[in-house]
């Protein structure tokens, strides 16, 4: 009886330790599932951070070239135009370069009306008349600009094709005594020294062509009279140069 007994609690401890076994079997086996279908999910979500990390990054960049391009071509506006809001002149216009000069509304205003008669602007301290008594024609007017200083040269036709001009150039000496000194000079013994409308002017022959030209110095700009058909056409011409 007491063998028997004995056997039956032996039976009895070996079923406990099967199903411990079991148990703990079936309990790896759940847990081994568990962390496989958690490390998925990390990855999966490791995936999906990385791929929003770069699209971050490349929207972050493609931002930053767009506000790079908007100043840039921000700037090149600026170049090109000026605080009035300016615009490209009529008259056509160029400088050393050939490159587009812009002219504010302003700058444009070649003509004004100076005591009932129509008046080409030279510069910033010069008119003349647009036309002259023995021109019927109005002149051909040329703007440029220069520094920020807007000049004009204009050509009258006279008859026979001949023409009569005033060419401008920026007083680079400093003020008309300097530039008035620099072209006596350069044309020492050789000009001959007038005074037009106040300023000092000198009839000299062109480095250019030889052919004789008047000049007159003034503390923006120097004017250059020439053309016609003797020295007597550019003193008139000169003479009708208003200074203020």
């Amino acid at each position: 009886m007491k063998e028997q007994f004995e056997r039956s609690m032996l039976d009895i401890d070996l079923c406990r330790l099967e199903t411990d076994i079991v148990w703990k079997q079936a309990n790896s086996e759940d847990l081994k599932f568990k962390l496989v279908r958690d490390m998925k999910k990390r990855h999966i979500k490791s995936k999906l951070y990385d791929l929003s990390t770069y699209f971050v990054r490349i929207s972050a960049c493609a931002v930053a070239l767009g506000i790079a391009f908007i100043l840039i071509k921000q700037d090149d506006f600026k170049e090109h135009t000026t605080s009035h809001g300016s615009y490209q002149s009529d008259l056509s216009s160029f400088d050393a370069e050939d490159q587009v000069v812009f002219f504010t509304r302003a700058e444009q205003e070649l003509t004004k009306s100076v005591n009932g008669v129509e008046t080409v602007i030279l510069s910033g301290e010069a008119t003349v008349p647009l036309r002259i008594p023995t021109i019927e024609e109005k002149p051909e007017i040329i703007a440029r600009k220069e520094n920020q200083h807007v000049l004009v040269n204009v050509n009258y036709l006279l008859m026979g094709g001949t023409k009569l001009s005033i060419r401008l150039e920026l007083n680079h000496e400093g003020t008309a005594r300097e530039a008035y000194e620099a072209l006596m000079r350069r044309h020492f013994n050789t000009g001959q020294q007038l005074m037009i409308s106040d300023h000092q002017a000198m009839l000299v022959k062109s480095e250019d062509d030889g052919l004789q030209q008047l000049v007159i110095v003034g503390d923006e700009c120097i004017y250059y009279i020439e053309g016609g058909q003797s020295s007597d056409d550019l003193i008139r011409l000169a003479e009708l140069i208003t200074f203020y």
